[in-house]
């Protein structure tokens, strides 16, 4: 092979046994060569129809000098650089050296050619049509091996899956129901996907060995060709005969290395071999472990989406429980609560049915929520038969989508001319819409030329110049914002200051002193002298006692103020808190008497902030309310003894009504602690076996509420796989179409390629007359040789 190689022109190229799936092609319609004429002949068959003498040692000045130098090389493609040789190989010799190979060496070119002739004994000649057949057949192959490793790959992914869903089922089932309810569907899931994986390794094995056994029988054509001389690569003889056309070249045993010759050794061979076979080993071994770290790579991502996805499910059920515990902690705030408010109220009874109410209320929110988690299950039953529903619609979508593409690819074709046509009116609608929008608003043009590059580019200066103008007036619109605000703030400053210095005024000070011997403006009564003296002095005791509509209210139960009025009139009631009894009428009496006569206190310091919000003023002030004293300055000294008597009188009466008050609440208190203490021992020991009963309920809803978590996990794992196929056959179909398009292009080409076809099978019948020329001018001169070889040892 690498004679033939060498022999032909290209010393240096040769093909390995290990070739890649695509060969090259030996088509003459890529590479043909020009009419045949004397000045492109091969560079080995050129030599040997020069008659000069051989010099003794090759160099660049005999290289100069041979006619050779004006031949052009033959027209051929370079080879790939998994072609060229191994490195134990010789060596290319260089083109401008000190010391060169021999190119007119006729023995060594004698020996490679009929090394290559002995290797390409056996080998078939195929004819062009079985070629073309065999090259279309290795180009569908070499797809269908492409898309099955697609389709072993993703069918891998999902045996993986399975397999860690399996596990996850076996490790998480806390039911022995779920658990094997789950882990039988797992099993299943599992062997359907090594099934399918075994399908799929099983026919990708088979087109690989098919499309290797093309490809071997592409491989054989070329050397057996190019042995025989009638390769379409053979270059054009400068011998142009009418001899007759030789099917195949009979004078093998003229050559050595025939089957009564004595074939030479070839230098380095073994070592070669060797060498070539550890490359194989290595490189098989670099692949194997290559495609076990990818498959190691895949395993791990699919183990760390099961894990994320586990975690995730963790996750939830662990946020599930934590609402769970929440919510009991909640019901044991709400029990305290209760409790509590047993424990303070005075209507037992009444909490006591409101209580029974709410642990109704309770138990229904229980049953509620039994009864919801019952209905979504039944929901996910059901959602879990229509996903199988689902995966057969697929399946049988699947099988009429292969149908229809098959189908579609005639329509394709006319729908890709339309789209073509479509996509120009676009671009010339386009192209007409930026020509008027450049038109419409001035857009100057840096370009003669009224392309969509031109426009675009001046439509884009121009809305980088309105861009840079927009955010200039935004700039100016922002310090305008902010002296605008600097200008509200100092505004309010100054607010602030004029506010500052009226409430500072005299003049803005209210008068709130008034004098408390002042007559009502609204009484009018006249009295005499005396009288109104006496009337005035007893004026504040009258607005210190509660008034009738406050006694009144306090006997029908209302609570409100004493006495509708300004700051002169009596002191109101106070409102108490719900549920805690209020003060008696005495108790006002007793408490306004004790205002009365005692000095330097309120007399409305019974009411919410009355006094509060009059100012502070001194004792000898005539408008300040404290030491609200009746001023006897108009009575004589019996009134006051009687004042003294009336004072000491009242403080002994209300120490009576104190210690009585006192004996009468303590009487209550203890009668009320007695029941409250007796219901709230029994509804504590309710409450206690109610929550019992709901932890135990609540107990079954955290059974329950795990085993839907894990069918829901089984169930989106389902919902993955119909995903997953829905994916895969996207693909195929995008795949389809790629395929659709490409046989398109192929019968486009194809007749391009008969006709050249044609007219190499006409060049090929000229190249092989002229070959055989060749080969019997090589022969005489293989002769002539040989006896000077002999000579040579002879002398």
């Amino acid at each position: 092979m690498n004679g033939v190689r060498r022999f032909l022109g290209n010393p240096t190229a040769a093909i390995t046994k290990d070739r890649p799936g695509t060969s090259r092609s030996p088509s003459p319609t890529k590479e043909l060569p020009p009419p045949p004429s004397a000045a492109f002949s091969t560079r080995g068959l050129f030599i040997r129809k020069d008659r000069k003498p051989l010099p003794p040692v090759a160099g660049p000045s005999s290289t100069n000098s041979s006619p050779t130098t004006t031949t052009p090389p033959l027209r051929r493609k370079a080879p790939p650089p998994e072609w060229e040789e191994p490195p134990d190989l010789p060596p290319h010799p260089p083109t401008n050296g000190g010391q060169l190979v021999n190119t007119r060496d006729a023995l060594l070119l004698s020996l490679m050619s009929s090394e290559a002739m002995v290797d390409s004994r056996g080998y078939e000649i195929l004819s062009a049509e079985e070629v073309e057949e065999l090259k279309k057949e290795h180009t569908i192959l070499s797809s269908r091996v492409g898309a099955l490793q697609r389709k072993l790959a993703t069918e891998i992914k999902i045996r993986d899956a399975a397999q860690n869903l399996a596990r996850l089922n076996a490790s998480s089932s806390s039911t022995p129901s779920s658990s094997t309810h789950i882990s039988r569907q797992s099993t299943t899931a599992l062997e359907t996907a090594e099934r399918k994986v075994e399908a799929a390794q099983t026919e990708l094995w088979r087109v690989q060995e098919r499309a290797a056994n093309v490809d071997r029988r592409l491989l054989e054509h070329p050397c057996e060709e190019h042995d025989d001389g009638d390769g379409p690569l053979s270059p054009m003889s400068s011998v142009s005969g009418a001899g007759a056309l030789a099917p195949k070249f009979d004078g093998a045993h003229l050559f050595a290395g025939n089957a009564g010759a004595v074939v030479p050794g070839k230098p380095r061979g073994a070592r070669a071999r060797q060498r070539e076979a550890e490359f194989e080993d290595a490189r098989a071994a670099v692949e194997a472990e290559l495609d076990d770290a990818r498959a190691a790579a895949a395993a791990a991502a699919d183990l760390a989406d099961a894990r994320a996805a586990a975690e995730s499910e963790l996750a939830q059920e662990q946020a599930a429980l934590e609402q769970e515990r929440e919510r009991a902690i909640e019901l044991e705030g709400r029990v305290a609560f209760l409790e509590l408010e047993l424990e303070s109220s005075s209507r037992g009874n009444d909490d006591a049915l409101r209580l029974r109410e709410r642990v109704r209320a309770l138990e229904r929110e229980l049953s509620d929520t039994v009864g919801a988690a019952e209905a979504e299950t039944a929901v996910w039953a059901t959602e879990k038969a229509t996903w199988a529903a689902e995966r057969a619609r697929f399946e049988q979508q699947e099988a009429q989508l292969t149908d229809d593409i098959e189908n579609e690819r005639s329509q394709w074709e006319q729908e890709r001319e339309e789209l073509a046509a479509q996509a120009k009116d676009q671009i010339a609608t386009a192209a007409d819409g930026l020509r008027a929008l450049v038109q419409r608003f001035d857009v100057p043009l840096f370009s003669r030329e009224s392309g969509l590059g031109v426009l675009v580019d001046a439509l884009q200066r121009h809305l980088e110049k309105q861009t840079q103008s927009a955010q200039e007036f935004e700039g100016l619109l922002t310090a305008e914002v902010e002296k605008r605000a600097a200008m509200s703030q100092e505004l309010e400053t100054a607010k602030e200051e004029i506010q500052t210095l009226r409430t500072r005024s005299p003049s803005s000070r209210p008068s709130s002193t008034q004098h408390p011997s002042e007559p009502r403006p609204t009484s009018s009564i006249t009295f005499a002298k005396d009288a109104a003296g006496f009337v005035a002095i007893l004026q504040p005791l009258w607005a210190t006692l509660p008034s009738p509509e406050a006694r009144a209210a306090r006997l029908s139960g209302a609570t409100r103020p004493f006495r509708a009025g300004n700051g002169r009139s009596s002191p109101s009631l106070r409102a108490g808190t719900p549920g805690s009894p209020g003060p008696s009428i005495s108790d006002l009496d007793v408490r306004a008497l004790k205002s009365l006569y005692t000095p330097g206190t309120n007399t409305n310091g019974s009411s919410n902030g009355a006094s509060a919000a009059l100012p502070n003023s001194g004792p000898g002030t005539p408008g300040s309310p404290r030491s609200p004293v009746v001023d006897g300055g108009g009575l004589g000294p019996g009134t006051f003894s009687v004042e003294a008597t009336d004072r000491a009188l009242m403080e002994r009466l209300i120490r009576f009504a104190q210690a009585h008050d006192l004996l009468k609440k303590n009487a209550e208190r203890a009668q009320k602690l007695a029941q409250d203490s007796n219901a709230a021992l029994e509804t504590y020991q309710r409450q206690v076996r109610m929550l019992e009963e709901q932890l135990a309920s609540s107990d079954g809803l955290q059974e329950q509420v795990d085993q839907l978590a894990a069918e829901k996990l089984a169930v989106e794992e389902r919902a993955a796989e119909q995903a997953e196929t829905l994916r895969q056959l996207t693909e195929a179909n995008a795949v389809l179409s790629a395929r659709a398009l490409q046989l398109a292009e192929d019968a486009a080409a194809a007749q391009e390629e008969l006709r050249a076809v044609n007219t190499a099978s006409e060049r090929e019948q000229t190249q092989r007359l002229a070959l055989l020329e060749e080969i019997n001018l090589v022969q005489t001169e293989n002769g002539s040789l040989r006896q000077q070889l002999r000579a040579l040892g002879k002398l």
